[in-house]
């Protein structure tokens, strides 16, 4: 019964030749992504459900304190703050599947920096321009629909003789 001399120990220069004579390749520690795998064909619709949410946030957040602050058309702050809690918890639930419904800048900076890759920096500036586009849609439609009734929170000179700068 002749054995391999080679099998009957095992030490350091032994085991690396067998892993370089084995077949299996070696594992790869660090592979680079491909420009299409940070920038999806899906990121569109990512794009898209971030507009929407943040949109929606904007204008009924801000809508909503803008009417608890007018005297005709009066809503408690309670109402202004339920309805304000309750758009993101409806964005969350409806776009959140789709782009993460991150609907603020901050949101979006704190993913990519705390992620560790999984939310890729290349996306951060698309999810930037969707949400100030959504965020500003929001208030100039507000500042239409809005405008006899309230000045949405921006100061307006007076003066003693009622002149305007």
């Amino acid at each position: 019964m002749a054995s391999n001399p080679r099998t009957n120990y095992s030490n350091e220069i032994h085991d690396i030749d067998i892993i370089q004579s084995s077949s299996i390749p070696p594992r790869v520690l660090y592979q680079e992504k491909s420009f299409r795998e940070y920038l999806p064909p899906f990121l569109l619709r990512k794009v898209v459900a971030e507009i929407i949410a943040t949109f929606l946030l904007v204008f009924v957040t801000c809508g909503a304190a803008a009417l608890s602050k007018n005297d005709s058309t009066r809503i408690s702050q309670l109402g202004a703050s339920v309805a304000g809690g309750l758009i993101v918890t409806v964005m969350i639930y409806s776009v959140g599947h789709i782009s993460g419904a991150h609907m603020n800048p901050a949101v979006t900076l704190a993913f990519a920096v705390s992620k560790h890759g999984q939310f890729p920096w290349i996306q951060v500036p698309f999810y930037w321009s969707a949400q100030l586009t959504g965020a500003m849609i929001a208030a100039f439609i507000l500042r239409e629909v809005l405008h006899p009734i309230t000045n949405l929170g921006t100061t307006t000179p007076s003066g003693r003789s009622g002149r305007h700068w």
